[in-house]
């Protein structure tokens, strides 16, 4: 399928206008109050679904189930990465009462970005 797309900012990179979003996939309890349960199979197979539809971006990131959607885009995405372009946030953590809290400081972006690229 046809998707129409875009140009990314100033870039060459031209992205579709529809993309897919990833915060539902990797809900943990304490968000399954909002998304429901969370099936990993069927996460995965949305993504490869909308990347054979012609989707070519993901938005994700960090917070989204504490890593566990970025985890599911990694396993979707295998063998596809060099087509799909990854979205991706920084900055809100979790403390160790499990309360958020955000961090834009340089260090806690590189060990997010880490993370996320681990993950990934």
């Amino acid at each position: 399928m046809q998707q129409i797309t875009r140009r990314l900012g100033q870039s060459e990179l031209n992205i579709t206008k529809v993309g897919i979003g990833t915060a539902p996939i990797g809900s943990t309890p304490d968000w399954s109050v909002y998304w429901g349960p969370q099936n990993e199979a069927e996460a995965v197979r949305a993504i490869e679904t909308a990347i054979d539809l012609g989707v070519n971006w993901i938005d994700t990131a960090p917070f989204y189930g504490w890593g566990r959607a970025e985890q599911i885009v990694g396993k979707a995405l295998r063998g596809k990465r060099d087509n799909v372009f990854i979205f991706t946030k920084c900055g809100t953590l979790r403390d160790e009462q499990g309360n958020t809290c955000e961090n834009l400081k340089p260090e806690s972006i590189r060990r997010e970005v880490e993370a996320s690229l681990r993950n990934l």
